[in-house]
């Protein structure tokens, strides 16, 4: 048997090579690649996958691009490897558009008030679900989103900058 660029000869056996799950940014530049008619042969070395796996991304070609192109991907598809949506994608999707929204009017938003508004839709839209709105829900409602961070300081809006400017002239005067 000769050894394929995705496997390592051992004296004895042959080790398959280690398992690899690709990006969705990835698994679009591995479709990008073989459409400029680039070798699967170098593919394959590049991204360490089998011909397999090129096979399936590009089965799923499509479906890729709809994922991307519908936004559920959002910044996040340089993260994400799976394009699993939402139980409640109608709930998901109304906390994200409330989340954007006070972030656009620099409102500092916490995990509790995301969780709380989650709660909140949840009653608004009559979902009968046993639904737990958990820090494992809050982790992957952000990682959907590729939210890194959610705090935004509250009073950084509201701050006097002149005055602040002021006060460490006068502090830094008084010390002379």
């Amino acid at each position: 048997m000769v050894p394929t660029p995705c496997t390592i000869r051992n004296s004895k056996n042959i080790v398959k090579r280690k398992h690899v799950t690709l990006t969705i940014s990835d698994k679009l530049k591995v479709i990008k690649r073989v459409e400029c008619g680039e070798s699967r042969k170098k593919i394959m070395e590049d991204f360490n996958i089998g011909a397999s796996t090129i096979s399936n991304i590009i089965k799923a070609k499509t479906k890729l691009q709809r994922f991307v192109a519908s936004g559920q991907s959002m910044m996040g598809s340089d993260i994400r490897k799976t394009m699993k949506k939402p139980k409640l994608e109608e709930l998901d999707e109304a906390v994200y558009t409330w989340f954007t929204s006070k972030r656009a009017e620099g409102k500092p938003v916490s995990g509790l008030m995301i969780t709380e508004k989650a709660k909140q839709f949840c009653s608004d839209m009559d979902i009968e679900k046993d639904v737990k709105f958990s820090d494992g829900w809050l982790r992957s409602f952000k990682l959907r989103h590729g939210i890194r961070a959610i705090d935004v300081a509250g009073e950084k809006e509201s701050a006097n900058h002149e005055t602040a400017t002021n006060t460490k002239f006068f502090s830094a005067a008084s010390r002379t």
